[in-house]
């Protein structure tokens, strides 16, 4: 008799961790499901960046690609992993590659709001970051840019040959 109790009780002790690891295994599905409504963009940039790329694009030789809004992390890791969530989330505006994807350059545009505290921390953070690493090349936003400015800055940063003769501005 004491032996079927035994047997009886495994056997709940059993029945209750299977149901307690299926309750389980159902909650992580559902912390897993896409629940969260997002919000679709239809450019990967602002409208003024549009038109910085499209100035920049103008200027470039044809050999080179322009990735837009590229993870800092794609660019460097902090040694230490703790440090990694810091860089993960960050975003360069623009990076300058050969055909090969090595970076040539790492293009910023600081607008208004990189006057505030808040910016002005992140950009000390980037640029430590990129230093010794790539070269970032920071550009004022403008209502209009010119590709010949671009290629002159560019010519002079970067000893790169831009096609300085070509100009292109862009009105709002």
């Amino acid at each position: 008799m004491l032996e079927i109790a035994l047997v009886v009780i495994c056997l709940a002790f059993i029945a209750l961790k299977l149901m307690s690891s299926s309750k389980n295994s159902k909650s992580k599905q559902k912390e897993l499901s896409p629940t969260v409504p997002h919000k679709k963009f239809e450019y990967l940039t602002t409208a003024n960046e549009r038109k910085f790329h499209t100035a920049l694009r103008c200027c470039l030789p044809s050999h080179y690609s322009i990735h837009c809004q590229t993870s800092l992390m794609a660019l460097v890791q902090p040694v230490e992993r703790k440090n990694n969530s810091r860089t993960w989330a960050k975003r360069m505006d623009f990076v300058i590659t050969d055909n090969d994807t090595k970076v040539i350059a790492v293009i910023e545009l600081d607008d208004r709001s990189h006057n505030q505290e808040n910016r002005q921390k992140r950009d000390e953070y980037v640029n430590g970051a990129l230093c010794g690493h790539h070269k970032l090349i920071r550009f004022q936003t403008k209502r209009d840019y010119n590709s010949r400015e671009i290629a002159a800055v560019l010519n002079q940063e970067l000893n790169l040959v831009a096609n300085a003769d070509v100009v292109l501005t862009h009105s709002a």
